[in-house]
C-alpha cells in the first residue's frame, strides 16, 4: 500500500498505517569506487541504511542519486565537484556540472511513471474489507470575539460512521446530467441534476377507445404544457350563449313534437339538450330561421371538435332536416365556416331518406378539425343552423306530457315537454288549541289554500310548463314537513310527533292543445354533449400519440389532469405512468417523460429500492463496496423526548436484526428480517414494532447482512458482481415515530390559497391548501408539521377553514372549524419546549346545485395561527461574549442604535462587522464616523449569538449591559458603541399554516428519529468524544 495515492488512500482514515515489508529503506544503489586517488567519494548523506536486501524501484528508469565526485587540494578542501547516478546523464547547460539553476536534466529512456491513471484496486474480495474506524482527524481551532480559544472535533453521528446510499434509477447517462422522473404518485415531475436547466420531452399515448366506456384521460397540464387526448361535456355543464336554441329537457322520443329521448349508449349523459327547433311549445313566438349555440373551449393542443348528436327523422322526436343548407355547421372566430359531417341536411347527403332517417334513428359522435390558427385557450366557436324554407312542413303531434313532484325545499318542479294545467289537492285534519297548527296558509302558483275549522279539503288548479321550479310558501308551519309518496305529497306537521296534519298533493295534469303550426318545429337538431380530442382522423381516432418539450429548469414541477378516470401507476424507472379507463385493467394511456435534444443521451438500469427505502438507508461506505456475506454492526444514541409508545419501521437489503439498550435478544419484528426495503418482489412491505421507549438516550444497535445476490463461485464465496453496487446494493433504514405508527403530512408542499374576496383576514393572510387552481372537492386533505417550542407554557390557536378542518397536537385531537367569514380558538395548554407536531385536515365542500365548482366561486384553505397566550415579558442585555440574552416570555420588539468614531488608520478598527439576530452592523468604508439603527424581534428566554469581526482592541459592557463599547487599539475609549432598547410587545407565533407550505412539512408527520439523521459527523467541544 505505500503507493501514491493523489486523491487520499482508501476509505474514510487520514493516515495510511503501512506495514513493515513496506516502510523499509529503500538504499539507492552501491557506491562507485574513485577513479584515481585525488578523487574523494562522498556518500549517500543519510544515515547507513539498516541490513536487508534492497526494495524494488518505484520509479524504473528515472536516474537516482548515488554519490559526489569531488578533486581535493592539499588542504582537504574540495574542489571540481560533480554528481554521480546511476544512469547516464547530461545536461543542457555544456560543462556545467553540476548543473546551475535553470538547466534541465537529459536522460535516457526517461519513464518517470507520473502517468495520471493510477493504480486503482479492483472491489472484490480482497478489496472490500471492513473499514477501519475514524483514527487521527486534526481538530479545529476557532476563537471567540473576546480572543479566547475554543477547539471542536469531530464526532460520529453512528459507530462506525454511515453514508446515506440508494439503490434507485442507475446509470442514467445524460451530458448536462440531467434526470427527468415522476414522483410516486405521479402528481409530480421532479427534475434534477447539477446542471440548472435542459429541454424536457413529454410523451402521451394512449389506444383507448372513448364510445365503449369512457376514457382513461381528458388532459394532462405540466408547467405550461398541455397534452389532450379526449375532453367530452355534457351541454348543461357548459357556458353557453343561445339565439333561436335552447336548452330544454329530454322527450319521449315520438313522432316529430315528442322531443328527442335520452340516448342510452352512454353512461352519464346529462338531463338536457341543446335544442335546434323546439319540440312541444316553444319559448319563441317566430320562427327562427338562423339559430345557434356558442361555447368558448379550452383548444390548446386538440385538433379535433366534436359532438354527440343527431336530427330529427320525423319518428324519433324531431322533424326531418330536409331542406339543402339546414344542416349544422361550425362557425370559427374568424367567420369561416365547416360543415359538420354526418351532420348534413337529407338533400347534402347524398342518401334517400329512408337510409337517411335509420342513419338518424341514434345519437352518434361526429367532428370537424380545428384549424391551426384556433388551437388556443379560450377559442370560441358557434354551431349553427340556418333555415332555407319554412313552407310545407308543419304537422301536428300530441305526443308530449309533463310531470309534477316536490323538491326536499318543498317547491314544485315540472318536468317533460310542453304545458298544461296541474290540479293541486289539500286536506287536514289539524287542532289548532293542540300543539300549534300544521299550517295557516299555503301560497302556489297565484292559488292560496287556507285551513279552516279541524278537518277539511281543497282542491285549485294552476298553469304549468317544462322546466319550470314553482316556489311554494307555507305559512305558520309549525312542525315543519316531509315528503312521502316520491314527493308526490307534502306531509305538513304540528308540533306534536311527526304524523300527517295537513297534505299538499299532486293532482292530474291537463295538457293544453299544441299548436299545428309551431314556427320552431322545423327541422330539428339535439346536441348531448360537445368535447375536443388531439390524435388523428376518421379511423385513429383512439389511438395516437402527442409529444412536446420545453426548457425547463431542477426543480417541482405539478401534474394537473382533468376527467382522469383512475390514478396513475408508476413504472419502476420512474419516467413513464400508465392509465386505464373505468372498463378494464388493461392500460389505456401512458404518459413518459426524457431528458431531450442533441446533448442528451439517456441509459437507464432498474433501481431495486421503495422510495422510503431511498429517501432513508444508509451503508457503512458511500456506495461502493458492497462487502457480501459480510455481517455489519452499527450502534446509535438515539435522544427520545419523553416515555411514550413508539414505533419503529424500517428494512433492509438484505437481513436485518435490531437490539436496543445492550440487549442480547433481537426485537421480535426485526430478528433477521429480510428485506423490507423493496420496491418489488415478495419482501416489499417494511417490519414495524410498537414499545414504550423511556425518555433518553437510546442505544439502539442494527446487525444487518448483505447477501451475494446469487453471485457465487462453485465454493459458495462471492464473485463478480456480488461487488458492483448498482447489481448488489447493501443498506438499511430505520424510522422511530411517536405513536402507534408512523404517519406524514402532504406527499408535495401545499401552497399559499388565497387571498378570496370571501374570506377573513386570517384566511386571506394563511390559507393553504394542496392548490390554489383546482377545488378538490369532497376529498380530505391532511397535512402535517413539525414545531420547535423554544418557550413552555399556554397556547392559543386561531383558526379558520373553508370548509371544514381538524387540528391535532402530537397525534391528539384539539378541535375543529367550520367557516371562512369568522374565526375561532383552541386552547393548548402546558405546552413543554422541544418538537411537537401540528396535523390539519381540511375538506372543501361541493357548491351548492346549479354553481360552478370552479376556483373562483368555491376556493378551499385552511389557517392557523399558534401563539403564547398572554403579553409579552422580554426584556434583554448584552453578554459577556457580545451576545444578547433574553429573559421572560413572549416576543418583544428592540431598537440597535450603532454608533462610531474610529480612524482606521490610527490603531486599527474597532469594528469590522457585527451579526446577530439576521441584522449586521459595519463601520463604513472610507468614513471614520457615523451611525445606523435597526429593529429586531426577540424571543423570551433566548441567548442570542454574535459574530464580531475586525475588533481589534476587544470589547466591554457598559450602562448595566444595555450597551457594548468597542475599542481599537489605543487606550480604552469607545471607538464604537451598539446601543440596545426594548421596543413594543409583539405577538410570539411558534407556528403558522404557512409552515405546512416548507418543503420540510410535507414528509415530516410523528417522525423523530431516522438512519439519515446519524450519517456522518457532528462537532463536539469534548476531547473524548471526537476523533483525535
Amino acid at each position: 500500500m505505500a503507493f501514491y495515492y493523489p486523491e487520499g488512500s482508501f476509505g474514510p482514515i487520514c493516515d495510511v498505517i503501512l506495514p513493515p515489508t513496506e516502510t523499509v529503506y529503500q538504499r539507492p544503489g552501491g557506491l562507485l569506487p574513485p577513479e584515481d586517488p585525488s578523487i574523494i567519494v562522498i556518500g549517500d548523506p543519510r544515515d547507513d541504511p539498516p541490513e536487508g536486501p534492497p526494495t524494488r524501484n518505484l520509479f524504473p528508469g528515472l536516474p537516482r542519486f548515488i554519490s559526489q565526485r569531488c578533486k581535493v587540494r592539499p588542504d582537504g578542501t574540495f574542489h571540481d565537484c560533480e554528481y554521480v547516478y546511476d544512469l547516464p546523464v547530461t545536461w543542457d547547460c555544456t560543462g556545467q556540472n553540476p548543473p546551475k539553476e535553470g538547466c534541465a536534466g537529459v536522460f535516457p529512456n526517461p519513464n518517470f511513471n507520473f502517468d495520471p491513471t493510477f493504480f486503482v484496486p479492483r472491489l472484490d474480495v480482497d478489496s472490500c474489507i471492513a473499514w477501519d474506524p475514524e483514527i487521527n482527524i486534526k481538530p479545529i481551532k476557532y476563537f471567540t470575539p473576546s480572543g479566547t480559544t475554543i477547539t471542536k472535533y469531530r464526532k460520529q453521528k453512528s459507530t462506525p460512521l454511515t453514508y446515506p446510499v440508494t439503490s434507485a434509477t442507475q446509470e442514467t447517462i445524460v451530458t448536462n446530467d440531467m434526470v427527468v422522473q415522476f414522483d410516486s404518485t405521479g402528481d409530480n415531475l421532479i427534475v434534477s441534476g447539477s446542471a440548472t436547466s435542459g429541454r424536457v420531452a413529454l410523451e402521451l399515448n394512449w389506444d383507448d377507445d372513448p364510445k365503449t366506456k369512457d376514457t382513461a384521460l381528458g388532459k394532462i397540464e405540466v408547467n405550461g404544457l398541455k397534452f389532450v387526448q379526449h375532453i367530452c361535456n355534457n351541454v348543461e355543464d357548459l357556458s353557453l350563449t343561445l339565439s333561436g336554441t335552447s336548452l330544454v329537457s329530454w322527450g319521449n322520443g315520438r313522432g316529430e313534437r315528442g322531443g328527442f329521448r335520452k340516448p342510452n349508449e352512454h353512461d352519464n349523459i346529462g338531463n338536457q339538450y341543446i335544442a335546434f327547433g323546439t319540440s312541444g311549445t316553444s319559448p319563441f313566438s317566430s320562427l327562427q330561421t338562423t339559430r345557434t349555440a356558442a361555447v368558448t373551449l379550452d383548444l390548446d393542443n386538440a385538433n379535433h371538435i366534436f359532438v354527440y348528436a343527431t336530427l330529427g327523422n320525423d319518428t324519433n322526436g324531431g322533424e326531418t332536416v330536409n331542406n339543402s343548407g339546414e344542416g349544422l355547421k361550425i362557425v370559427w372566430p374568424d367567420g369561416t365556416q365547416n360543415d359538420v359531417v354526418d351532420l348534413e341536411a337529407q338533400q347534402d347527403s347524398g342518401q334517400s331518406v329512408k337510409t337517411f332517417k335509420q342513419r338518424n334513428s341514434k345519437f352518434r359522435y361526429c367532428e370537424v378539425r380545428v384549424p391551426v390558427a384556433f388551437r388556443n385557450s379560450n377559442t370560441t366557436v358557434q354551431f349553427k343552423q340556418t333555415i332555407q324554407n319554412s313552407s310545407g312542413e308543419l304537422q301536428t303531434s300530441n305526443n308530449v306530457s309533463l310531470s309534477a313532484f316536490f323538491n326536499q325545499l318543498g317547491d314544485l318542479e315540472i318536468t317533460g315537454q310542453g304545458s298544461g294545467t296541474l290540479q293541486l289537492d289539500f286536506d287536514w285534519n289539524d287542532d289548532p288549541n293542540n300543539a300549534g297548527t300544521a299550517v295557516s296558509t299555503i301560497e302556489v302558483g297565484g292559488q292560496t289554500f287556507t285551513q279552516s275549522g279541524e278537518k277539511g279539503s281543497q282542491s285549485k288548479n294552476i298553469s304549468i310548463s317544462a322546466g319550470q321550479t314553482i316556489n311554494v310558501t307555507y305559512n305558520d308551519n309549525t312542525g315543519g314537513y316531509r315528503l312521502v309518496d316520491n314527493g308526490r305529497v307534502v306531509c305538513l306537521m304540528d308540533g306534536d310527533d311527526d304524523d300527517c296534519n295537513g297534505n299538499l298533493r299532486v293532482g292530474n295534469i291537463t295538457m293544453d292543445a299544441i299548436s299545428t303550426n309551431d314556427p320552431n318545429c322545423f327541422d330539428s337538431i339535439a346536441i348531448a354533449r360537445i368535447g375536443y380530442r388531439a390524435g388523428g382522423s376518421g379511423g385513429d381516432v383512439e389511438e395516437a400519440t402527442v409529444r412536446r418539450s420545453k426548457v425547463m429548469q431542477t426543480g417541482t414541477y405539478p401534474i394537473t389532469y382533468t376527467d382522469r378516470a383512475q390514478a396513475p401507476t408508476r413504472d419502476n424507472t420512474f419516467t413513464k405512468l400508465k392509465f386505464k379507463d373505468s372498463g378494464g385493467n388493461d392500460t389505456n394511456a401512458t404518459f413518459s417523460v426524457a431528458a431531450d435534444g442533441d446533448d442528451a443521451t439517456t441509459v437507464v438500469t432498474q433501481g431495486y429500492w421503495s422510495d422510503e427505502g431511498n429517501r432513508y438507508a444508509v451503508w457503512v461506505n458511500p456506495e461502493q463496496c458492497t462487502l457480501p456475506l459480510q455481517q455489519q454492526t452499527v450502534t446509535y444514541l438515539i435522544p427520545i423526548p419523553a416515555t411514550d409508545t413508539y414505533t419503529i419501521t424500517g428494512g433492509s437489503d438484505d437481513t436485518m436484526s435490531v437490539f436496543l439498550n445492550n440487549s442480547s435478544t433481537p426485537l421480535s419484528n426485526f430478528n433477521n428480517a429480510p428485506g423490507g426495503i423493496f420496491a418489488g418482489g415478495s419482501y416489499t412491505t417494511p417490519y414495524s414494532e410498537t414499545l414504550t421507549i423511556n425518555g433518553g438516550t437510546l442505544t439502539l444497535v442494527v446487525r444487518c447482512t448483505n447477501s451475494a445476490a446469487g453471485f457465487l463461485d462453485g465454493d459458495g464465496n462471492p464473485i463478480g458482481n456480488a461487488y458492483n453496487w448498482n447489481r448488489n446494493p447493501g443498506g438499511w433504514y430505520l424510522k422511530i415515530c411517536r405513536g402507534t405508527s408512523c404517519y406524514g403530512g402532504a406527499t408535495s408542499p401545499w401552497v399559499k390559497s388565497g387571498p378570496h374576496q370571501a374570506w377573513n383576514a386570517l384566511m386571506n393572510k394563511y390559507a393553504v391548501y394542496p392548490s390554489n387552481v383546482e377545488t378538490l372537492t369532497g376529498v380530505p386533505h391532511s397535512a402535517s408539521v413539525q414545531v420547535n417550542i423554544t418557550q413552555a407554557g399556554n397556547y392559543v390557536m386561531e383558526v379558520s377553514a373553508d370548509n371544514s378542518a381538524d387540528y391535532t397536537f402530537d397525534g391528539v385531537s384539539i378541535g375543529s372549524q367550520s367557516g371562512f367569514a369568522s374565526s375561532s380558538t383552541i386552547n393548548i395548554n402546558n405546552v413543554s419546549i422541544g418538537p411537537h407536531i401540528i396535523g390539519v385536515t381540511v375538506t372543501n365542500a361541493a357548491p351548492a346545485a346549479g354553481n360552478e365548482d370552479v376556483w373562483s366561486k368555491n376556493p378551499g384553505g385552511v389557517a392557523y395561527t399558534m401563539k403564547l397566550a398572554g403579553s409579552s415579558t422580554v426584556s434583554a442585555s448584552f453578554n459577556s461574549s457580545g451576545g444578547i440574552t433574553t429573559t421572560g416570555t413572549g416576543s418583544r420588539e428592540f431598537t440597535l442604535d450603532f454608533e462610531w468614531d474610529d480612524n482606521p488608520s490610527d490603531a486599527g478598527t474597532a469594528l469590522g462587522t457585527y451579526r446577530i439576530a439576521g441584522v449586521n452592523f459595519r463601520q463604513t468604508p472610507g468614513q471614520t464616523s457615523g451611525n445606523t439603527s435597526q429593529v429586531v424581534i426577540l424571543e423570551g428566554g433566548r441567548t442570542y449569538n454574535a459574530t464580531i469581526v475586525a475588533n481589534s482592541g476587544g470589547f466591554r459592557l457598559k450602562n448595566n449591559n444595555s450597551q457594548l463599547c468597542f475599542m481599537d487599539r489605543d487606550g480604552d475609549d469607545c471607538n464604537a458603541e451598539l446601543d440596545i432598547t426594548p421596543g413594543a410587545n409583539v405577538d410570539f407565533f411558534a407556528s403558522t399554516s404557512l409552515d405546512l407550505t416548507t418543503r420540510s412539512a410535507s414528509n415530516l408527520g410523528n417522525l423523530i428519529w431516522n438512519t439519515r439523521d446519524s450519517i456522518g459527523y457532528e462537532i463536539t467541544t469534548s476531547a473524548s468524544e471526537g476523533g483525535y
